[in-house]
């Protein structure tokens, strides 16, 4: 019993010291995330989006900012489903992740959803010039669960997952050390070393439909089918379900689709009956207003008096970090020390005007020696936006303006960085760890914003708060639908999205117009009425696009509709379902000017007005020719008449002689 008890005992002090020797090599603790939908965004293993467990929505916006996957391992549950997704088709990774710090760590997140019991990960990794001393260490939710010493790490791992119920996601964390030489400052400045996560890596989750109501929309299958509807509005809940599974698949009337959803005017609610749903108006409008809210363990909800619209507190022109997602956090290292936060111009509702930071920090003791001088750096989009020295230690304010010209729609990354010197002696020996915290009450404030976005891609990135469909032509309901799953795993800041067939009054109550068709109310570059048209350098006046050399083509214009910018989508000449299905929205955010052109072979966009003119082109037959000079011909034949009719005058009449 003794002897046991001090293994027992031995075994705990390993744990813990190893535990503590991994906390003591995060420099940066810098988690790069990039999904296939999404540019490459930077967030922070402290990120609040993960700090509300208990709330649904908590769940959404982890998995639809960092990503998530699964798949299923319990040798016990062979009632159980499994399915098994690549790093790429869950939305981990795009791309090959590359770890380049010298004491790198990444993290990504697997949502527990109903039904859910255990399962799997095959982690694919390839490291180059690491040195004898360097190491990897994989951690399940923040506990070490393998190490591997850098020449022995295998090129697939297999991580077992936890088959626990009781928390909202899993956390997978891939660290360690990359260095390659004796000297930390040489393997730090020239990074010589780095780790490979392979976007073909895979996810098994185990799972069981438990026959509710909100695993249909928490669901590891979460491939839909709305099915066709009188009622425009009804088909909304693409943006809907999307922005609640962020890896959801959303069509029309698609058969092979595992979940059918119906508008129902007689159901009470929502009611589901298998693999189908039913939606009444009463439910859509539950939806729409909070989701979570009513989503109940059965197979049907009474909406009745569930539906609350959610009081928020209105702080005119300031948002702390808090508000953006993020919670006062201790980063550890050696020499610069880091945190990365991402903000949203969405979350200031457009381009804020003479934006400042209230930055409120603390940092360890900056010894009183020339040679350990210290710095406190401000990144923005990579850029250096202000810089103050440092001495002494503990809490700090600083109060700094943001670049506007630095400041982007959309996604912006600001890069915080405790930066100390240290001799060339201490490289080799024994370096003492410096750290930073940010508090969460540090906030941005500013005077007011410009709301108005001036190209596609700026129109796409600024969407937030109400945004209105107008579908003119019922054709584009299958693209519709596409877009608006789309946009639903992309944007978290719209709060409400409706769908009409025409723009009336109550229009200019919208933040924003998404507009399917053709409307005499829109001021758009090109008007489509004229006739094809040409895109002209007006300097040179060498023509850059012509509409006649293209059987059809997808046009996107950026306009106004009274003050409310307004997105128009329309297909010039013929129908466009092959260019639509082809379209991938990520290339909506490559569009940088106001008029964008999606043939089958190409996408390219235009800056008409400032730059780039239209002119219009019309075949040169007799009524073109009748139109350009009938004025003419009119006064010509006016002139011969009257010039006809006075000799003829002259010739019928006499004097009259005395």
């Amino acid at each position: 019993m003794r002897f046991n008890a001090f293994k027992i005992f031995t075994l705990f002090l390993f744990l813990v010291t190893s535990g503590t020797l991994a906390e003591q090599f995060i420099i940066e603790e810098k988690i790069f995330i990039q999904t296939n939908n999404s540019p490459k965004k930077s967030y922070t293993k402290r990120q609040k989006v993960n700090s509300n467990i208990s709330n649904h929505q908590s769940i959404t916006y982890t998995s639809k900012q960092l990503g998530i996957s699964s798949e299923g391992l319990n040798s016990n549950i062979s009632s159980y489903q499994s399915i098994t997704y690549t790093f790429k088709q869950f939305g981990i990774l795009s791309e090959d992740l590359v770890l380049k710090e010298v004491y790198p760590s990444w993290s990504f997140y697997i949502p527990v959803y109903p039904g859910y019991k255990g399962g799997k990960i095959n982690l694919l990794l390839e490291a180059w010039g690491l040195g004898k001393d360097s190491y990897v260490r994989i951690y399940v939710d923040d506990i070490p669960y393998v190490s591997f010493k850098g020449n022995e790490l295998p090129p697939a791992v297999t991580i077992n997952l936890p088959a626990y119920q009781n928390k909202d996601f899993i956390k997978i964390t891939i660290g360690g050390f990359l260095g390659y030489s004796d000297n930390i400052c040489k393997d730090i400045i020239e990074g010589q070393s780095y780790l490979i996560v392979k976007k073909d890596s895979q996810i098994t989750i185990n799972y069981k439909d438990i026959g509710d109501i909100y695993s249909v929309f928490k669901s590891y299958e979460p491939f839909y089918s709305i099915l066709p509807s009188g009622n425009l509005d009804f088909y909304s809940l693409a943006f809907y379900l999307s922005k609640q599974n962020p890896f959801a698949s959303v069509k029309f009337n698609d058969p092979s689709s595992k979940y059918k959803i119906t508008y129902d005017s007689n159901t009470e609610g929502i009611q589901r009956e298998g693999n189908i749903l039913k939606i009444s108006p009463k439910g859509l409008d539950g939806i729409k207003e909070s989701l979570t809210d009513f989503l109940a363990i059965g197979t049907k909800v009474d909406i009745g008096n569930l539906i609350k619209k959610k009081k928020k507190i209105d702080k005119q022109n300031l948002l702390t970090f808090a508000d953006l997602g993020y919670t006062t956090s201790t980063s550890k290292g050696l020499i610069n020390i880091s945190q990365y936060f991402t903000i949203n111009t969405s979350q200031f509702r457009g381009i804020p005007k003479d934006l400042r930071l209230k930055l409120h920090i603390a940092h360890t003791p900056v010894p009183v020696i020339k040679s350990h001088e210290a710095n406190l750096r401000i990144y923005l989009n990579d850029k250096l936006i202000q810089a103050y020295p440092l001495d002494g230690y503990g809490d700090k304010t600083f109060d700094l303006a943001i670049p506007l010209s630095v400041l982007q729609y959309g996604p912006n990354t600001l890069k915080v960085t405790f930066s100390r010197n240290i001799t060339p002696g201490e490289c080799s020996g024994t370096i003492v760890e410096g750290e930073l915290t940010v508090f969460d009450d540090s906030y941005f404030y500013w005077n007011s914003v410009e709301k108005t976005p001036y190209n596609i891609s700026d129109f796409i990135k600024s969407l937030h708060g109400k945004v209105l469909f107008v579908v003119k032509d019922q054709s584009f309901i299958p693209y519709l639908i596409n877009f608006l799953s789309e946009l639903g795993k992309r944007n978290t800041f719209i709060d409400r999205v409706d769908i009409s067939a025409n723009i009336d009054n109550n229009a200019k109550n919208y933040d924003f117009i998404i507009l399917f068709g053709l409307d005499s109310n829109i001021n758009l570059p090109v008007e489509s009425d004229k006739g094809e048209f040409i895109v002209k350098n007006p300097l040179t006046d060498v023509s850059l696009f012509s509409s006649k050399y293209y059987k059809n083509f997808v046009l996107l214009q950026v306009g106004k509709y009274d003050k409310v910018p307004v997105l128009a989508i329309q297909c010039w000449r013929q129908e466009c379902d092959s260019i639509f299905y082809n379209m991938n929205f990520e290339n909506l955010y490559r569009l940088f000017g106001n008029v964008g052109i999606f043939t089958q072979d190409y996408f390219i966009s235009y800056q008409v007005g400032k730059k780039l003119s239209i002119t219009y082109t019309v075949d040169k037959g007799i009524a073109y020719y009748w139109n350009k000079y009938k004025l003419i011909v009119i006064i010509a034949i006016g002139l011969i008449s009257i010039l006809f009719l006075g000799y003829v005058y002259k010739k019928l009449t006499r004097r009259v002689v005395q």
